[in-house]
């Protein structure tokens, strides 16, 4: 382990929080920015707070629990993903119909969590039109 033992010289707020691991120092400052110090390289490399990325993560993926909740019924978004987007297979949309309405958006979630962001999109189009009222809830939040 490589201790810093004057962290301002590092370029680093003595008031920030250290977390350690592996071979990394994490550093979350107070901007909410985290600076990364890789002691072997002596480099500084800047990413972005998980807060601060939430537009990086999929509107699908942000609001998972509120549609599984609240889209009250999926047989017209699988039929696009089956028929028109042809996301679905055919095991897999007949798997989705055959389990009880109420766990079917689970279901389909199950298969939507392994799919590109492209197709994500499709899924999100198919929401659109058949949900606008709900996906701008969610988008209000």
């Amino acid at each position: 382990m490589v201790k810093i033992k004057n962290l301002s010289s590092a370029g680093v707020n003595p008031c920030s929080r250290l977390f350690v691991s592996d071979s990394y120092f994490h550093i979350l400052h107070t901007t909410r920015k985290k600076k990364i110090l890789e002691p072997r390289h002596n480099t500084v490399v800047f990413w972005k707070d998980p807060l601060e990325m939430a537009d990086v993560v999929h509107f699908v993926d942000r609001h998972r629990d509120a549609l599984i909740e609240r889209v009250p019924l999926v047989m017209p978004i699988i039929h696009d993903l089956y028929q028109l987007y042809r996301l679905l297979t055919n095991d897999e949309y007949y798997r989705i119909l055959c389990t009880k309405p109420e766990k079917q958006m689970e279901a389909l979630f199950s298969y939507v969590e392994s799919w590109s962001n492209e197709d994500k999109d499709k899924f999100l189009q198919s929401l659109r039109e058949h949900y606008i009222y709900l996906v701008r809830s969610l988008e209000g939040n």
